[in-house]
């Protein structure tokens, strides 16, 4: 017997020994590399988020301590697996956040500072929001969440009695979608807003979609797409449409009397009515004749030479055959797609009043509008800071603070 093991421990193993060995050891890489890949992943992400996230706390400790009065904020710090770049705002502002990361990270922030993980997603912002940039809407975001907030209170109780004024898919939507009771008013229109920015969400994605709604926006006749986006959003564009323009006039009004008159325009359209509104194709007291006639009261005063020639020129194409117009008919889009980027953001509170106006849908909107123009690719990472009309500063983590890693 020990003979017959000595032979067959010099003789080695057998073929078929090295063969359940070899498959034993395959299984177990099959398992380990799949875990292993996942653990290096995950460790990565982990990384790049502790990154961000002291670059983030970073700036928010140099913002309190050390803010100049004339921070305009809009300045993005850029991270890829190269190194780190600030860029957009005022060249003041990003040389202020230059100076926090280097007395932070080190004079070599910008080639140290750098992701390791590639699968960071940027979702559609860069595409979307193209033409956002220099719009009537561009800056004023808040204003335009408030315009939104105010006219979700003003229609909810006129849509959640007669949902006629946003068509008839909108009733499924609210109780197949969203699981919403028609009776909840405040819940029904912050919902038809929601419609809205949903049904018109394809339009930039469809070249000629959007070409017919910039044509719609710039002859004032929404009617003409109103099989493609819905009688709703072609209430909702019409308002936009006299927004912007009244907008335009007063960010280019020459003059203290001329701003002020524009202004005054502006706070006329802001006072808007709908009560009374049962639907949207009535020509008597349907919402698009209550838009008409306070757009028409709104215009009244500005019919001098001024502001003629003011409105001639938002409508102007330049050589390249655009105009302010159709940047606002784009960035309109835009807004709505920002809208539907936070779309979980909007559900959650579809109850509150604050639905749209709150600094968290604010801050997701401005924070998508901002890595749009500046134009996040794959595999990046962007830290956000925002500065509102108050002066008030919000450091954002895109993509993990907006849409979710």
């Amino acid at each position: 017997m020990k003979n017959k093991l000595l032979k067959r421990a010099n003789g080695g193993f057998s073929l078929v020994e090295l063969i359940v060995v070899i498959a034993i050891m395959a299984i177990l890489v099959g398992v380990a590399v799949p875990v292993y890949s996942s653990y290096i992943e995950k460790s990565q992400k982990a990384a790049d988020e502790n990154l961000a996230d002291e670059i983030k706390h970073a700036i928010e400790i140099g913002l309190i301590a050390d803010k100049p009065e004339e921070f305009k904020g809009g300045v993005v710090v850029k991270l890829s697996a190269t190194g780190a770049t600030v860029t957009n705002g005022s060249a003041e502002d990003i040389a202020f956040v230059e100076g926090i990361l280097a007395q932070t990270f080190g004079s070599s922030w910008a080639t140290e500072l750098k992701l390791k993980y590639d699968g960071w997603k940027s979702g559609t912002a860069q595409t979307v929001v193209a033409n956002y940039a220099g719009s009537s809407f561009d800056g004023n975001e808040k204003e335009l969440l408030t315009q939104i907030q105010t006219l979700t209170s003003e229609l909810s109780d006129v849509v959640a009695l007669n949902t006629n004024i946003i068509g008839s898919s909108f009733g499924s939507y609210l109780e197949d979608d969203l699981g919403i009771d028609k009776s909840d008013s405040t819940k029904v229109g912050n919902a038809a807003v929601l419609y809205v920015a949903d049904k018109t969400s394809g339009c930039l994605a469809d070249p000629e979609m959007t070409n017919n709604f910039v044509d719609a926006w710039i002859s004032g006749n929404f009617s003409l797409v109103v099989g493609e986006i819905g009688a709703a959003s072609q209430a909702a564009a019409t308002y936009a449409q006299n927004e912007a323009l009244l907008q335009y006039l007063v960010d280019n009004a020459q003059g203290e009397t001329a701003k002020a008159e524009a202004q005054a325009a502006l706070n006329a359209w802001h006072g808007i009515d709908f009560t009374g509104c049962p639907d949207i194709t009535d020509e008597e007291n349907g919402v698009l004749a209550v838009v008409g006639t306070t757009a028409g009261n709104a215009f009244a005063g500005l019919q001098d030479g001024e502001f003629e020639t003011l409105i001639d020129a938002y409508y102007a194409e330049d050589a390249n055959g655009d105009s302010a117009a159709k940047t606002d008919a784009k960035a309109y889009l835009a807004a709505l797609n920002a809208v539907m980027d936070a779309d979980e953001l909007v559900v959650n509170n579809l109850g509150n009043n604050d639905c749209y106006t709150n600094q968290t849908l604010l801050d997701a909107v401005t924070a998508y509008i901002t890595v749009g123009s500046v134009g996040i690719q794959d595999g990046e990472m962007a830290v956000l800071i925002n500065c509102d009309a108050n002066g008030l500063t919000q450091v954002v983590i895109y993509p993990i603070d907006i849409i979710g890693a």
